[in-house]
């Protein structure tokens, strides 16, 4: 049976070299892994660079949940929105920790990523007002292409509104 079996799975290999083969395909297939590893790591570490410098250049505009504006100011609506999507390797290894239990960091970092991102765009739009702070700041968000409705999500999208005050 298993030789039939082997047979009709590789008919061009000879038997004594599908170990050879075997090994040559794993080794290949982890040395894709860590190359989409490293590269994951390099592009998260520039995109995390860039935020915080955006964060800095952004820290004059203070932020507040507090719902009321001095009526001495003038006000605006001020509000951003971001889908960022989880790749592949982080969903991949985020699928052997829910087998046994733990905090999913993949996505933590998703929500984080997507948060910041929401609230320096939100900045953005009221530096461009005028504005010294925004009040009245809400954080909205949801989840995105689900796999059949199996929890697997691949997006998560943040919106971020607010109230921008533009002192006199």
């Amino acid at each position: 049976m298993v030789e039939r079996l082997k047979d009709w799975v590789r008919p061009y290999i000879p038997v004594d070299e599908w170990m050879t083969v075997f090994a040559f395909e794993f080794v290949f297939a982890v040395l894709f892994l860590l190359v989409i590893f490293f590269i994951s790591r390099y592009r998260e570490k520039r995109f995390w660079a860039r935020v915080e410098a955006r964060e800095e250049a952004l820290a004059p505009i203070g932020m507040s949940t507090c719902k009321t504006v001095p009526a001495t100011a003038q006000a605006g609506l001020v509000y951003a929105s971001i889908v960022v999507g989880q790749g592949h390797y982080r969903r991949f290894v985020a699928g052997f920790i829910k087998l046994v239990g733990g905090e999913l960091k993949a996505y933590a970092d998703l929500n984080e990523r997507a948060r910041r991102e929401a609230v320096n765009r939100m900045k953005e739009e009221a530096k461009i007002l005028g504005a010294t702070k925004i009040v009245n700041v809400r954080f909205t968000t949801s989840s995105l292409m689900s796999l059949n409705n199996k929890g697997g999500r691949h997006a998560t999208e943040i919106t971020a509104s607010g109230t921008a005050v533009i002192s006199e």
